[in-house]
């Protein structure tokens, strides 16, 4: 047998037990290893797919999709996740399978983060693994993975994040660890969850320094460094993704939040299936009764023992941790959004980047976590008055063992029949297109074949953009959350002059070589005029060996002036934001690895 280092060895089987446990957790899942999901799925498929193939079969970085939209960005797409390290598995074993793997690993990343924050906060091993388990088997992480919201996935940085930002009091170093997870979680898509962190780690701040815990220029010090670090370590894509915001920017003022009621189902109720939402008077405008948006924007079952555990241990231990307590307030009172009076969403949605969110309800992740903590410091309260009254010890680790079976088995049997719903959609047949072309947009689907519009949609597809990209084939009406302009002209239309043409002059214009990257156009133009692509203009569009011309916007489609003499138009996308944010990223890169070897930060004893 190997012999480890007794703290290497924990590590070891805590990784090996959440592994474990995470499978089982998700077994569902893998039962039909190749079905495609319901409802976001398509769409969060497509967003996988597509960079995938720009890699693998292009050998190109994913910058430009011409699959949805008329075209439009990739990378700078907040919702990109293919430079997220897990992308991996989706290289390796395909994107149906390698995502289905990503929702197992982080379901790991998760527990093994609250499990550390727990022990920070000096809980034992046990409690701290039952704070893993509420906060990340409650029902929140099924739901929105089951309706395909993979924006989800990096919410498993959260505790990390906060973990080191901790620890960033007392070694200023790990401000840089920090802010390393930030990044991961906006690589992975996370647009969502980084915006809330942000915020709770400015909420944090401000309550340490209110609360005379630490002084203002070190807490200030702090932020200003993870802040800072994170933007420019993820400048790579930070700077395409703010370029593309201003120019599209987002603004919603959807009416959400919890009532009491929907807040007391989503905690409580035993069925979280999707179907769920349906025993709510649904949009019904109050603060006590009403539910905005699905299951999967509310649930969060945890079940009445550890909700019990959690009021044990926030009203006996909320002066110790009052820093704590308050952000689980403010997040809980955040998260009530439009239906409670003098609610801070009002106020909050008015901001930059807040402005651009739709549903007060996903700023639970935080007060989430800090309730799994407070469950924590509940069950080592009743746990250590436990082996004060049982002088048996084993019957005291029973009831320690007991408890957290008892926990754990509920949250399973609760979260099955909601893995359940997730992949019921056995892969369409297509037929790959030889020529890539666009239609407006194909017909959703479900695991009896196309929907149509009379058909119940809860277990089908929202869109079908997956199967429209295998077929290569663009979805110029597919979905897409940001305000991007579709002037592309699908096949069929009476205006469709062909993926390329000349327009002022006569002749003839063809592909020569087509990737998503980079377009060779064959021109014979009898006279001077324009060579259009059937693609949205954008400004990072450039012209490759000529440096007479650039690329114009006609109908806002890409176009060229040519000539005569004109045989050839390449055409690739590499925008200046692209540019300098690879430049800054790779020198923060380089720094930080000078720093690291510099400094050789050791993994300190409590992780």
């Amino acid at each position: 047998m190997i012999n480890l280092p007794k703290l290497h060895q924990n590590k070891v089987y805590i990784i090996l037990f959440f592994s474990i446990i995470a499978f089982i957790f998700t077994l569902l899942i893998f039962r039909h290893f190749d079905n495609w999901g319901i409802q976001d799925w398509d769409q969060h498929l497509f967003y996988h797919a597509v960079p995938r193939a720009t890699l693998l079969e292009y050998h190109q970085f994913p910058l430009w999709n011409p699959y949805y939209c008329g075209g439009t960005v990739l990378l700078a797409n907040p919702q990109s996740r293919f430079l997220s390290p897990s992308f991996l598995l989706i290289l390796l074993f395909g994107v149906v399978r390698g995502i289905k793997i990503e929702i197992w690993l982080h379901l790991v990343i998760g527990m093994l983060g609250v499990y550390w924050l727990a022990l920070h906060y000096k809980l034992d091993e046990s409690a701290a693994v039952i704070s893993s388990f509420v906060f990340m088997l409650s029902s929140m992480y099924a739901l929105n993975l089951t309706s395909g919201m993979t924006w989800f996935l990096p919410v498993a940085y959260l505790p990390w994040v906060f973990l080191f930002y901790l620890k960033a009091f007392y070694n200023l170093r790990y401000s840089l660890v920090s802010g390393l997870f930030l990044v991961l979680m906006f690589f992975g898509g996370g647009a969502y969850p980084l915006s809330i962190t942000i915020l709770f780690l400015i909420l944090y701040s401000l309550l340490s320094i209110c609360s005379k815990k630490h002084g203002a220029v070190k807490v200030g010090k702090l932020l200003c460094i993870i802040l800072i670090y994170t933007l420019c370590l993820g400048a790579i894509k930070f700077f395409p993704s703010i370029e593309f915001l201003r120019q599209h920017p987002r603004r919603i003022s959807d009416y959400s939040g919890f009532s009491l009621g929907s807040l007391g189902q989503s905690l409580f109720s035993r069925d979280q299936t999707l179907a769920a939402i349906d025993k709510l008077p649904g949009e019904k405008r109050g603060f006590i009764k009403g539910v905005s948006y699905a299951m999967d924007e509310n649930g969060m079952y945890i079940g009445i023992i550890p909700f019990s555990l959690f009021l044990i241990g926030i009203g006996l231990h909320y002066k110790r941790r009052m820093l704590l307590a308050l952000c689980f307030v403010v997040f809980l009172w955040i998260s009530f959004g439009n239906r409670i009076p003098l609610g801070p969403w009002k106020l909050l949605h008015s901001l930059p980047i807040y402005n651009s969110m739709r549903v007060a309800q996903r700023f639970r992740i935080v007060f989430m976590l800090c309730l799994s903590i407070f469950v924590g410091f509940g069950f080592q309260t009743v746990k250590n008055y436990v082996s004060q009254i049982i002088a048996n010890k084993v019957l005291a680790q029973l009831f320690t063992l007991t408890t957290i079976l008892v926990i754990l088995v509920d949250l399973v049997v609760v979260n099955f029949p909601v893995w359940k719903d997730a992949f019921p959609i056995p892969p369409l047949k297509t037929i790959k297109s030889a020529e890539f072309y666009q239609v407006w947009e194909f017909p959703s689907y479900d695991k009896n074949g196309v929907v149509t519009p009379s058909s119940k949609r809860m277990y089908s597809s929202w869109g079908s953009l997956y199967p429209t990209f295998l077929r290569n084939i663009g979805s110029i009406g597919g979905v897409e959350s940001v305000n991007v302009p579709r002037n592309a002209v699908p096949v069929g239309s009476d205006h469709y002059k062909g993926e390329v043409y000349l327009h002022g002059t006569e002749g003839e214009a063809h592909i020569g070589k087509w990737s998503p990257n980079k377009i060779v156009i064959g021109v014979n133009a009898l006279g001077e005029g324009y060579v259009v692509l059937n693609q949205n203009y954008y400004s990072g569009w450039r012209i490759g060996g000529n440096k007479k011309h650039h690329v114009e916007s006609i109908d806002g489609l890409l176009a060229v002036k040519v000539s005569p003499h004109e045989k050839k138009v390449e055409l690739h996308y590499l925008p200046t934001s692209f540019i300098i944010g690879l430049i800054v990223t790779s020198a923060t890169l380089l720094l930080s690895i000078i720093l690291l070897l510099k400094a050789r930060i050791k993994i300190p004893r409590g992780i």
